[in-house]
């Protein structure tokens, strides 16, 4: 029963936002967009509260393990679920972050897909040409360059089984191609029990979703710079799921 009324909560919550961002929008895109940017992470952690309140869900997230953050960064994490994106925006609530996400995303997801259109989020076509893709990055750097911090899910897919996949730099790369900032390095545990949203009634009950800041990587501009930051973001995070997984 608790599982049913999960699904329920869930369902009205995200039909209230969607309802809300598109009748901003509607009248004004700039209201629109400074709604979701004023109430972006009540969202996130409205959705934790109802899943821990009927389903026992936890989430811990640490911000504190390597210390005061840069005020501008990026952020390279590690892929498991569509979860991982209000779980990372709880982790930097004080950030204008924005993820590079699959294109899908953008329609049909009640109060997530006007969330990730009216930011601007980078929303990737991977079935869409490579040109297309490079595009989209593109504009994503020249907005960090402006201040927004950039997400990237340097998997490059989500990891079915919680174990970590090589992490791809090309992405990061064009990104701050144009903005040589720190790379912050989040390590994700949790989310492959549920690949999709919509799924934790069934298999999230009493689990723990970890979330971890687990290093900051200067980066000069050039590509072996940010090749090797995310080759320790890499080994970082790595290291990390291990030491959830044997614990």
């Amino acid at each position: 029963m608790s599982s049913v009324i999960f699904v329920v909560c869930l369902l009205a919550k995200l039909f209230y936002w969607d309802l809300q961002i598109k009748l901003r929008v509607l009248f004004s895109y700039r209201w629109g967009q400074a709604y979701v940017d004023r109430k972006i992470h009540h969202m996130a952690a409205s959705l934790f509260a109802i899943a821990h309140v009927y389903l026992g869900l936890r989430i811990k997230v640490d911000r504190r393990s390597v210390g005061p953050l840069p005020g501008h960064f990026a952020v390279v994490v590690n892929h498991q679920s569509v979860v991982d994106i209000v779980a990372v925006k709880l982790a930097f609530p004080n950030h204008p972050i924005r993820f590079v996400a699959k294109k899908e995303l953008g329609r049909w997801f009640p109060g997530v897909s006007p969330v990730l259109r009216v930011q601007r989020h980078a929303l990737i076509d991977r079935k869409g040409n490579r040109d297309q893709t490079m595009r989209t990055l593109d504009i994503l750097a020249r907005r960090t360059r402006l201040g927004i911090c950039p997400v990237i899910f340097a998997e490059g897919t989500r990891s079915r089984t919680g174990e970590v996949l090589p992490f791809q730099a090309g992405a990061v790369r064009r990104v701050l191609a144009a903005a040589p900032i720190p790379i912050v390095a989040v390590a994700i545990d949790g989310g492959y029990r549920f690949s999709r949203l919509f799924e934790v009634s069934a298999t999230a009950k009493n689990a723990v979703f970890r979330v971890r800041i687990v290093g900051v990587f200067p980066v000069d501009g050039g590509k072996s710079s940010v090749t090797n930051a995310v080759q320790a973001s890499e080994d970082a995070v790595r290291a990390q799921i291990d030491e959830w997984h044997r614990g």
